[in-house]
């Protein structure tokens, strides 16, 4: 990574808050599914195939549910120890190292110049793909802890690649404004 002087810094980590919810959710699937699948009633007046399959069904949820909550607590804990970031420098943008699990704390930088694609899609929130000559990197708007943040990243990666790639920049500034119009995104 170069020496670059660093003019802007975002936190790429989730909202906590969201994320304890979710938690609090996939652990309420535990003792629910506990209950129904030791329930003795369970099935009982439905024919047999249907009730085997309620009860297969409620013995994943009970095995499924403290793994799944699990790996929701991971990815909420894990960036509060070890923080990470999108900078933005004056000809690039420094990122977390993409990872199999995404909990990679090393950072790459990209150059601006060095992009090739760019692909916003938006469905509830917008996902951010971008191919640059040393691979693919993703950003997410979920990953920024409140929908301001994220917006104002986008905005600012927008304008950043415009400055160096005006092909790129206007294509992604008028997926940006598809995106944003009241009748949301064509698909």
């Amino acid at each position: 990574m170069g020496r670059a002087r660093i003019l802007q810094e975002f936190p790429y980590r989730p909202n906590p808050r969201q994320g304890l919810f979710m938690v609090v959710l996939a652990s309420g699937g535990f003792p629910l599914g506990w209950i129904l699948f030791f329930h003795p009633d369970l099935g009982g007046e439905l024919p047999v195939a249907v009730g085997t399959f309620v009860k297969y069904f409620f013995g994943a949820v009970l095995v499924l549910s403290p793994m799944v909550a699990l790996a929701l607590l991971t990815s909420i804990v894990h960036p509060m120890i070890y923080p990470r970031r999108v900078a933005f420098t004056a000809d690039s943008v420094i990122l977390p190292k993409p990872s199999r699990l995404g909990l990679s704390t090393q950072e790459i930088e990209v150059r601006f110049d060095s992009i090739e694609k760019v692909e916003l899609r938006v469905l509830i929130d917008w996902i951010l793909i971008v191919h640059h000559c040393e691979g693919v990197f993703t950003l997410t708007s979920v990953m920024f802890p409140t929908k301001a943040l994220s917006q104002q990243v986008l905005n600012r990666f927008t304008d950043a690649l415009a400055a160096v790639r005006t092909d790129l920049g206007g294509q992604l500034l008028k997926l940006q404004r598809r995106a944003q119009s009241p009748t949301g995104p064509a698909n």
